[in-house]
């Protein structure tokens, strides 16, 4: 684990790999950079540079200087945008999970040079307050994203709903990092988004040109896949969402070997630039 100084927060980060692309890892809420513990020992180190990092209040990164602008999408964009630019970072590829992702897309807009981005299980949010809930299933208890105190039992099952239909008790790590988490970054976020305080995410994705791929677990409960599907998107990798059969919110961790290879095809297929090519001078 390394660290940056980051707009006066030491953010912690783990860095994997080499190669002339850059992948960056943003985790979900409550969460860290631990979620992605397959790619970043998997065999795309062997191809690409990794960047994998804990937002304020979250893993091993400081708790917010000021928690009512950090722990919010601008609030947490503008952190990952700073440590890009100090880590001298180009055209990377974004690859967001959860609330990761709606750092994402916040992070598209910004003007930053992004080379493309991998949204996963995720909803693109409006501005409509009464519509922002629309793009998650009806069923799902949010009541543990407005608690700054929760109890063992709450973080467990909170733990568990990240990793649905896994076997048994989450991993330690995850729960772990839920219990690290600094408990004012939930509701701030939560009271920060039925502000409106963040880009229009929905709107974004009809117009943004960037090469975007949506990822969702075939049995991913937290999200309504079929509002995933009833939005316009402007460059929508192959045209629809993709969907891993036998996974659920965490396809990346569910059916780790799929998903990176659906990884590296969106890497391939959607993501490479053309040359300049040469130019040659006829002799005088």
């Amino acid at each position: 684990m390394q660290h940056i100084k980051v707009l006066g927060h030491n953010i912690a980060y783990q860095e994997e790999g080499h190669g002339e692309q850059t992948l960056v890892f943003v985790h979900g809420n409550s969460m860290s950079s631990s979620i992605f513990d397959k790619q970043l020992s998997s065999s795309l180190k062997n191809k690409f540079r990794m960047l994998a990092f804990d937002l304020p209040g979250h893993g091993k990164s400081d708790n917010a200087i000021d928690p009512e602008a950090t722990y919010t999408l601008p609030g947490y964009t503008a952190i990952i945008q700073c440590a890009l630019e100090k880590l001298e970072v180009k055209a990377p590829i974004v690859i967001g999970f959860s609330l990761g992702g709606n750092i994402a897309l916040e992070l598209s807009a910004t003007g930053i040079d992004l080379m493309g981005l991998i949204i996963i299980g995720c909803n693109p949010l409006p501005h409509d307050t009464a519509h922002i809930l629309d793009g998650y299933a009806k069923d799902i208890d949010m009541d543990f994203l407005n608690k700054d105190c929760v109890s063992d039992t709450e973080v467990e099952d909170y733990a568990k709903l990240v990793l649905q239909g896994a076997v048994g008790a989450a991993p330690k790590f995850i729960f772990n990092d839920v219990k690290r988490t600094d408990g004012r970054s939930r509701p701030i976020l939560m009271t920060s988004i039925f502000s409106s305080h963040f880009l229009d995410q929905a709107a974004w994705v009809s117009t943004c040109s960037t090469p975007l791929a949506m990822i969702l677990g075939e049995n991913d409960r937290t999200i309504n896949h079929q509002h995933l599907r009833s939005l316009t998107y402007g460059n929508l990798w192959r045209g629809d969402i993709q969907v891993i059969p036998g996974a659920c919110h965490a396809p990346f961790r569910d059916v780790a070997d799929e998903f990176n290879a659906l990884l590296e095809a969106f890497v391939e297929t959607a993501c490479a630039r053309p040359k300049k090519s040469l130019q040659f001078l006829p002799p005088n």
